[in-house]
């Protein structure tokens, strides 16, 4: 039934690599029947021995088939490769591929997608609902599910998710953390994993952030900037004290000290503590308000949550 997929394998040297892993991998394969239906991998055999083979697919944007290169093809089964287990932490899960992208497992409607929701063929702008189907066959570094069609990947860098969030984006170019007009954040480094709480407009309003002075705001809104983590509401992540990009009290330019947030992740949910250990925000799972994923170079390198009320340094 995976006849297709395997030859992708070969065919991409991924095979071996994807044999020699250890820890507790998953692979999500595609049948033979889904790649033919809808014309997204199609194999041309060189030989009579059918020992050497290239790929093509059926472009449904441009209505032509289009080569499939090697090095096409590993982008795509690399980030069908995710590097943990589902083990149901929350009714949806995220899981980082080797791509450095994440599938996202919905337990709730047993469905399963990249970062963006799956469409029928290659190129295609079709949405379809893939569901995920574990395999009985024991493997000795993980485990082996398929899926019904090429999960999608179209993370968008940060300039084109920030001007969602107009507000936010004009408090940080008045406080000279990002230039005008560039939707960028420039303490945002470039191989740094970041998670952006950013408030709602109601909430910037009734904390009154236009009373702030130009300091002020500007650590007001690195405290909401988590530098080294990604942080989903998977319940994955262990509690405790995590970094911002904001200045602590005893931070000197010799001696940088970071402001913390205590955040407990829990099942669909993230909890921000007060200094007493009680939540005094809570981040439920959205679609489209929590968990956006923003990437640098097709890799996924910040989450950001939007939140009805500030972060108070405790």
């Amino acid at each position: 039934n995976f006849t297709l997929f395997r030859h992708a394998l070969q065919y991409t040297n991924l095979d071996e690599m994807v044999s020699g892993l250890t820890g507790a991998y998953i692979l999500f394969l595609i049948t033979d029947g889904s790649l033919h239906e809808e014309e997204s991998l199609i194999i041309q055999y060189n030989n009579a021995e059918q020992t050497s083979f290239s790929f093509s697919a059926f472009d449904q944007f441009s209505g032509n088939t289009v080569s499939l290169p090697s090095w096409v093809l590993s982008t795509f089964i690399i980030n069908h490769i995710g590097t943990s287990l589902p083990n149901g932490s929350a009714n949806k899960e995220f899981i980082r591929t080797l791509g450095g992208n994440y599938i996202i497992l919905d337990h709730a409607n047993n469905t399963i997608q990249g970062n963006t929701p799956c469409t029928f063929g290659y190129n295609g702008d079709s949405v379809i609902t893939c569901h995920p189907t574990p395999l009985p066959e024991p493997a000795n570094n993980g485990e082996t599910w398929y899926t019904t069609s090429w999960l999608n990947y179209l993370n968008p860098d940060i300039t084109l998710v920030l001007p969602r969030f107009p507000t936010f984006v004009n408090l940080l170019e008045r406080a000279g953390l990002a230039p005008p007009n560039s939707n960028r954040i420039t303490s945002l480094q470039y191989n740094q994993y970041y998670t952006i709480f950013i408030p709602s407009d109601q909430a910037l309003q009734n904390f009154q952030v236009d009373t702030l002075s130009d300091e002020q705001l500007r650590n007001f809104l690195l405290y909401h900037i988590v530098r080294g983590s990604l942080i989903f509401t998977d319940n994955k992540a262990s509690p405790g004290d995590f970094p911002t990009l904001s200045p602590g009290e005893a931070s000197t330019p010799e001696n940088p000290v970071y402001s913390t947030l205590n955040i407990r992740p829990g099942p669909d949910l993230i909890e921000i503590l007060d200094s007493a250990g009680s939540p005094y925000v809570s981040i439920p799972e959205e679609k489209g308000v929590t968990n956006i994923l923003v990437s640098t170079n097709t890799r996924v390198t910040t989450v950001i949550h939007q939140i009805d009320q500030v972060l108070i340094k405790q």
